[in-house]
């Protein structure tokens, strides 16, 4: 039986393990023969996906078993905020955020969307939304979520795919302590916003494209320049 390893390899796998889909032409058998050898292989990565998917692709991509155990990714570390796991949440970002959200322990999730199903004036830009509210008030009046919970905090995964409702909401939330149906008339006096968590502030990343890609980082500075417009012109 081969002894086990005193020590183990942590791998960056964007630019290092892959190139895209495609494995780099060392990689693949680098981390076959430390497998083979019994050295522990943990891989890193920017990307906001599930561990398992991401385990799975890698073991595809490098032809050996590659547990969720051995991945840590962009949300990984938010697994350690526990003080945060039971408070009433906004999570923003694309495909599986909710279901990630979850996995990593927060229990009280909400979305974008849902704050704008509960505050149907809040996204404008949306030309569309714009007729219908118009419907909405002069059929019904202007009606909100009466049983919405205040948000606790905003837990940021990855850049959304529709950045201006985003931003819009964000920016709202942060102006009114997570309840945007009530906006004080102190709103513009300075006070702590709620707490942002944000994991992923890389601007840009590279992919197919001959110029690099604006990434979360881009969405994040976005954000902050905003806040910081909003707040001293509210």
């Amino acid at each position: 039986m081969m002894k086990a390893s005193n020590f183990a390899c942590f791998f960056d796998v964007d630019g290092v393990i892959t190139q895209g889909p495609n494995p780099i032409a060392v990689a693949k058998p680098a981390i076959q023969t430390l497998i083979q050898l019994n050295v522990p292989v943990v891989f890193v990565s920017n990307t906001c996906m599930l561990e398992s998917e991401k385990a799975k692709q890698l073991s595809s991509i490098l032809g050996v078993t590659i547990h969720p155990e051995q991945v840590v990714l962009a949300q990984t570390p938010m697994r350690t905020l526990t003080d945060f796991h039971n408070k009433h949440v906004l999570v923003s970002g694309q495909g599986q955020a909710e279901e990630i959200a979850r996995m990593i322990g927060f229990k009280s999730i909400t979305t974008v969307e849902k704050v704008c199903e509960a505050f149907p004036e809040l996204d404008m830009v949306d030309h569309m939304n714009r007729v219908r509210l118009s419907e909405m008030i002069r059929t019904q009046g202007l009606v909100h979520d009466e049983h919405f919970r205040p948000i606790e905090a905003i837990v940021l995964l990855g850049e959304p795919i529709q950045w201006e409702r985003s931003l819009q909401v964000i920016i709202d939330l942060l102006l009114t302590d997570g309840n945007t149906g009530v906006v004080s008339s102190d709103s513009n006096t300075f006070h702590d916003h709620i707490l942002i968590i944000a994991c992923n502030r890389d601007l840009v990343f590279k992919a197919a494209a001959g110029l690099p890609r604006f990434g979360h980082g881009a969405f994040l500075t976005c954000l902050e320049t905003l806040y910081k417009v909003n707040y001293f012109c509210y």
